[in-house]
């Protein structure tokens, strides 16, 4: 699974894109306003700025809920 957020200041959307590509049997979250620290903020400095040092801002929501849905879709071995 490759998780990106569209307001990652770090590294750009289309290297998940281009790494999506070369795995096509993975799957690709793209994950609007989030940003390198899986956080939601706008794409101003100071917004971003406070989401890295803020440790009382939840993580996205639509993250965790890709990635829950992402497990479940995993087959299972027993």
């Amino acid at each position: 699974m490759i998780t990106q957020g569209t307001l990652d200041a770090q590294v750009p959307a289309g290297d998940a894109q281009l790494l999506a590509k070369a795995q096509p049997k993975g799957k690709l979250l793209m994950v609007e306003g989030m940003n390198h620290v899986f956080k939601r903020a706008a794409a101003d400095p100071a917004s971003q700025q406070k989401s890295y040092g803020d440790p009382t801002l939840p993580v996205a929501p639509e993250l965790i809920d890709g990635i829950a849905a992402f497990v479940k879709s995993v087959p299972h071995h027993e």
